[in-house]
């Protein structure tokens, strides 16, 4: 876990781990060899204000491996000179980290969403990987799986998808404690694999314009969230790489 951290890049003074699918399989497959207990955590521009407001929740996401979730960090790290940087969005990484899981014997266990929704997406991903051992699920209001459950499962690992901020503390608080080597925290994802939301048209996802979509299905929930969150992290993002700039210093 030190090795990962100290060649991580930064944004913001938030580490950004792993930049690269072949990076970020890799190390998962390497805390589950090494049964590390290890919290995964995709970055996207507006979680860096909610950061910046909630030092708790910072400081689990600098204890964890991270990853760029969405354009705006994609491009910020292409700004500052950092190779091989691609989006890893959780809803496409779903298809190789099961694949992974099916092909090496990993246990999984699903906690999130609503009632029912967890279910059903540990059927969309059965079926996709027929072998793939999935050996709990809860629904995001069953409180989930307690520490001495998760011991007596023994997973590999664990996707919580409970919302920013709660998820990684349940992670820290339960999974880990237990021992979970992979614990991947996944946001929405369980929605998405059962059907119930929608992603956006390749397009858009293409030209970094996902977001636009989600708050154009749920604009009361996103639209001020992404809005301030989005321009905040451009703002600040420019103002950090022109002062590191002026020093000299290679962001």
């Amino acid at each position: 876990m030190r090795e990962y951290l100290s060649n991580a890049s930064v944004v913001l003074s938030v580490p950004v781990t792993a930049t690269d699918e072949p990076s970020l399989l890799g190390m998962i497959r390497d805390v589950v060899d090494r049964r590390e207990p290890t919290v995964f955590v995709g970055l996207y521009a507006s979680l860096f204000r909610q950061l910046r407001a909630d030092a708790e929740y910072r400081a689990l996401v600098d204890r964890s491996v991270t990853y760029p979730d969405g354009y705006g960090i994609v491009r910020e790290l292409r700004k500052r000179g950092v190779e091989r940087v691609t989006r890893l969005a959780t809803t496409d990484l779903i298809d190789p980290i099961v694949n992974t899981a099916g092909e090496s014997g990993w246990r999984v266990v699903l906690y999130g969403a609503a009632p029912g929704v967890a279910d059903r997406a540990a059927k969309t991903i059965t079926a996709m990987t027929p072998n793939l051992s999935i050996v709990g699920v809860w629904d995001g209001f069953s409180g989930g799986p307690s520490q001495e459950e998760l011991v007596e499962l023994r997973p590999d690992v664990v996707m919580v998808g409970l919302g920013a901020g709660v998820q990684e503390r349940w992670s820290y608080e339960v999974a880990i404690p237990a021992g979970v080597p992979a614990v991947l925290t996944c946001g929405g994802l369980f929605d998405f694999l059962a059907g119930d939301k929608r992603r956006a048209p390749t397009w858009m996802q293409h030209a970094g314009l996902e977001w636009l979509f989600r708050v154009w299905l749920e604009p009361r929930r996103l639209a001020g969230r992404y809005a301030r969150g989005n321009l905040d992290f451009v703002v600040r993002a420019r103002v950090e790489r022109s002062a590191l700039a002026r020093h000299g210093v290679r962001p």
